[in-house]
């Protein structure tokens, strides 16, 4: 086992990390990341990038549409906002990134790292040799975090997104609920071309069934109780009524 001693340490190259790790080295000091997966994180990849590239055309064509003589545009070309999403998440490629490491100065261990002791951290890569990284300084943990699948009967057998599926998918689904109402409540927006019919579910909720809305005639709406389904009943644009049905 090799030991490799370093200023600082950082736990994953999110961010946070990739900041932390720069700030050590202008201060003239050695830092070394670790990461098993995307150098860049979660907001590179599967947050912040890749959704706000599949969210701008769908804004800026309705931008278009509420500005008197700019002309109607065309329906959205879904393969094309996925290419375009796929080059703002770089094809789920980290070269660059490495790159910037590499010339910013940070070294970059490659593995799943644990504390293993005061300033020390144990590296295990995907062929499963370990390497002891010490840090004369400091170990900085900036892990994030992942998405939680609550524990309802079945739902892991149906293959749920998290954040992870929803920013990288290369299709539409006929169909989505989505478990977390109270959120959703403030966030709705009328579906985009793109949109697949979406019905938002309370925690207390069971999954929601929709019919297909118009993209202009209606807006989504939050299910009504714990024993109800919830289904679009389009009025006219900006306006919508939801019948509940028991279950």
């Amino acid at each position: 086992m090799t030991t490799d001693e370093y200023d600082v340490i950082v736990l994953c190259a999110g961010p946070v990390g990739e900041n932390v790790a720069d700030r050590v080295v202008q201060a003239g000091l050695i830092a070394a990341i670790v990461e098993s997966e995307l150098v860049g994180g979660e907001c590179s990849y599967w947050a912040c990038m890749p959704s706000k590239a599949l969210l701008r055309p769908g804004a800026a064509r309705r931008a278009l549409v509420g500005v008197r003589g700019a002309g109607l545009p065309g329906e959205l070309d879904v393969p094309a906002v996925f290419a375009r999403r796929d080059a703002f998440a770089a094809e789920w490629s980290d070269a660059g990134q490495v790159a910037w490491l590499e010339g910013a100065g940070i070294a970059l261990v490659r593995g799943h790292g644990r504390v293993s002791g005061e300033r020390e951290v144990m590296v295990t890569d995907a062929a499963g040799a370990s390497r002891r990284l010490v840090a004369r300084s400091a170990v900085v943990i900036a892990t994030g975090s992942e998405a939680v699948i609550p524990g309802i009967d079945g739902l892991a057998g149906a293959r749920p997104w998290t954040s992870r599926e929803a920013t990288s998918a290369q299709e539409i689904p006929q169909s989505l609920a989505i478990i977390g109402g109270a959120w959703w409540r403030w966030r709705w927006r009328p579906p985009s071309p793109t949109s697949a019919p979406r019905s938002p579910c309370s925690p207390a909720a069971r999954c929601c069934r929709a019919s297909s809305p118009s993209p202009a005639s209606g807006w989504p709406l939050p299910c009504a109780s714990a024993a109800s389904t919830c289904a679009w009943e389009p009025r006219s644009r900006g306006s919508a009524a939801m019948r509940t049905a028991s279950t």
